[in-house]
């Protein structure tokens, strides 16, 4: 007759995560949108909590990707998987169209419409329906803001803006350069002087609207920083400030 074996717990430090690769012995996994509590508390050492004040309002169409209130529209535009979509103050979402690709988001907007950054492709919304620019100067453009009547975008090499008078339109002329290093451009950014920051790998620089012919604007080389960011979305403005990695 087999006798039943007493069985055994494996304490897991869920509170710190538990995950391990052949990179490095041991990583933090913490679960999505909770966090850990050290505590002695009924013979352990802590316990996992979900963040206040989460709660769900709306099930999208996929992965999340970036979202931006557009304050001009009054819309909430998100990237969902490869739709964009709005979302109402009820809950409701709106299927606004195809964007395609997999990757983080830009999400600028203007006067009149919203745009959107999807794996080098770019879209307008303008409260009413989609639209894919499909100028022959856009090239792959990675980051985008918009300043000055100006959607300005990078693709890695070169800086270039839409048409002053037609967000739909990129003069081949409108490009430029960073001058300051020959590290390739990874991000855009504003300031609260309404410039344009240039994030490189390794330097930023600013450039500012003179409304030049062609390229509008031109760069501040008094105001070029031996820093750069490691990844196009390796930055972030918080409270007028700019933090990043």
């Amino acid at each position: 007759m087999a006798r039943a074996q007493q069985s055994q717990s494996l304490p897991i430090p869920i509170i710190k995560g538990d995950k391990s690769s052949a990179d490095v012995d041991y990583r933090d996994n913490l679960l999505t949108n909770m966090f850990g509590v050290v505590k002695d508390i009924k013979g352990a050492k802590g316990y996992i909590m979900s963040h206040y004040g989460l709660d769900t309002l709306a099930t999208g169409k996929g992965r999340d990707r970036g979202a931006n209130w557009n304050e001009r529209l009054r819309v909430h535009y998100r990237a969902s998987g490869d739709r964009l979509i709005s979302v109402n103050q009820d809950g409701t979402v709106v299927d606004q169209g195809y964007i395609g690709g997999f990757k983080q988001t830009s999400m600028p907007y203007s006067f009149n419409t919203q745009g959107i950054l999807s794996d080098g492709r770019f879209f307008l919304h303008n409260g009413a329906s989609l639209s894919e620019i499909t100028d022959p100067d856009l090239g792959t453009p990675i980051d985008a803001v918009w300043i000055d009547g100006y959607y300005f975008m990078t693709d890695g090499e070169y800086l270039f803006h839409t048409n002053i008078a037609d967000e739909t339109k990129i003069d081949p002329l409108t490009f430029a350069t960073a001058e300051f290093s020959p590290d390739p451009t990874l991000g855009l950014g504003t300031t609260q002087d309404n410039k344009v920051i240039v994030f490189g790998r390794y330097t930023t620089e600013y450039f500012q609207n003179i409304a030049s012919e062609n390229f509008a604007f031109t760069r501040l080389s008094n105001r070029a920083l031996k820093v750069g960011i490691v990844g196009t979305h390796a930055k972030c403005e918080l409270a007028g400030q700019w933090f990043i990695m």
